[in-house]
């Protein structure tokens, strides 16, 4: 309370010479260009189609968390820019989302091919608070994926260490592995990483080859998290080109949803508050085109 306190005071003098306006939702989802899903006091929460980069800048990256301020690949440095979208369409209405100096409002990441929800701060002060709950780990993150083979139902975490700010590393059997220089606890060393698996249905794909829709929840944020943990137990993503065989004939992109993002607490200006973000048509199409092997896998096709 009193970080929070101390962060709001810094930023007021700042939303002080920042006008800003209101700002209407759009309800329509497009999943080609990001749109604004619902506002609250000092933040938005902005849905990110697949195909966009979150690209932060660790020069001027202060106080992003975890592994949030990671550089990505050149194909996603050729990507179109979310930061670039909040210029054009937010910055107008809420100065923050035009200063490069603080990520244009951006607190966190999600991988180029990821779909799904991201928090943006609509004022300084939403900024430095919503800093301090992603760092305390007062968000909620939860995604949807499909993978290999079918995944048992009795498994509930992954906590496979993983490196920080860095893609993973695996051996043939598909175990973490360091290059020399990464070896030992610094900050290019192993971290804590903790990934919950919350339902779990079994399917077969048009080949008729098992595998497992999947319901995860982070509990921390290293780089390409789930997408190592479920290949460290042998059931790479379907799509992915990192750390699997990449596109299938049937599924042409990686099939990572962010369905679910809320903060848990909050601190003035921010108090919870949550949204959920159903699958994007293209993923939809994969999954009607899976046969369930039971009926609690029925429903879980349904539901989505």
């Amino acid at each position: 309370t009193a970080a929070a306190s101390s962060l709001a005071r810094v930023a007021e003098p700042l939303d002080a010479a920042a006008r800003t306006t209101s700002y209407d939702s759009v309800a329509d989802l497009t999943d080609e260009v990001p749109t604004v899903l619902a506002t609250h006091p000092g933040i938005a929460f902005i849905f990110k189609p697949k195909g966009w980069s979150v690209n932060v800048n660790r020069d001027t990256a202060a106080g992003l968390g975890d592994d949030d301020a990671a550089e990505d690949s050149q194909e996603s440095q050729a990507a179109p820019k979310l930061t670039a979208w909040l210029q054009a369409e937010l910055a107008p209405r809420f100065p923050i989302c035009g200063d490069h100096t603080v990520q244009h409002g951006v607190v966190h990441r999600l991988d180029l091919d990821t779909s799904g929800p991201m928090l943006c701060a609509t004022s300084y002060q939403g900024y430095l608070i919503a800093l301090l709950l992603f760092a305390s780990r007062k968000v909620t993150k939860e995604y949807v994926c499909l993978c290999k083979g079918w995944l048992s139902n009795k498994v509930r975490f992954f906590e496979a260490p993983l490196l920080y700010g860095e893609y993973q590393t695996l051996s043939s059997q598909g175990r973490h592995t360091l290059r020399p220089e990464l070896e030992g606890e610094g900050a290019h060393g192993l971290r804590q990483a903790k990934t919950e698996v919350l339902t779990v249905g079994h399917f077969t794909d048009p080949a008729g080859a098992p595998v497992s829709l999947v319901e995860v929840r982070l509990h921390t944020g290293r780089r390409h998290q789930i997408r190592a943990h479920l290949r460290y137990e042998g059931h790479p993503l379907i799509g992915d080109g990192i750390y699997g065989n990449g596109a299938e004939p049937w599924c042409d992109s990686l099939f990572l949803h962010s369905y679910h993002l809320g903060l848990t607490t909050g601190f003035p200006p921010l108090s919870p508050c949550h949204v959920f973000v159903p699958l994007p048509a293209n993923l939809r199409m994969v999954l009607s085109c899976l046969k369930a092997m039971n009926a609690a896998s029925h429903e879980m096709q349904k539901d989505w």
